[in-house]
């Protein structure tokens, strides 16, 4: 490897964290589902979503970067093979996965990992003051997406 293509490698990940965030509004505005019923144009898509029209095409022109989208000649953007892994009406959708990984519990979580690497304590509970599984039970929307979550996973494993 280059020293040119492990700084690129490296500048990836370091950078990843971008990534998962706008994937997770993409999910929580529902972009794939409407993009998989017609292309659209930025203007289009930020209408529909309630979401400002210059931030918006801003982020989704990362994604068509990062190509997650495509984007074409005329500016109208579509699904390709990445983004269609997105869409809840198919089986092994990774949208729960992006929920939970991206979700704040999550994030926040992953902040004390220091703390798990010196008191062998785990990083969640120091978080949250509470254990995952009370944490879920606590709040019923990051379960029930945990679940979907955890059944994603294991189709794709088998």
């Amino acid at each position: 490897m280059t020293l040119d293509d492990a700084r690129q490698r490296m500048m990836n990940m370091v950078l990843g964290y971008q990534t998962i965030h706008m994937l997770r509004e993409v999910a929580n505005l529902g972009i794939v589902e409407i993009l998989a019923e017609a292309p659209q144009a930025p203007d289009e898509l930020a209408e529909a979503t309630g979401t400002r029209a210059p931030v918006l095409a801003r982020m989704m022109g990362d994604l068509v970067t990062r190509g997650v989208f495509d984007r074409s000649e005329s500016g109208q953007l579509s699904l390709n093979a990445l983004s269609n892994l997105l869409r809840r009406d198919q089986l092994g959708s990774l949208t729960p996965m992006i929920l939970d990984i991206g979700g704040s519990h999550t994030q926040i979580a992953w902040t004390q990992l220091g703390h798990t690497l010196t008191t062998g304590e785990p990083a969640f509970l120091s978080a949250h003051g509470t254990g995952f599984w009370e944490y879920l039970d606590a709040h019923p929307e990051v379960s029930e997406n945990f679940n979907e979550f955890m059944v994603q996973w294991s189709h794709d494993r088998h």
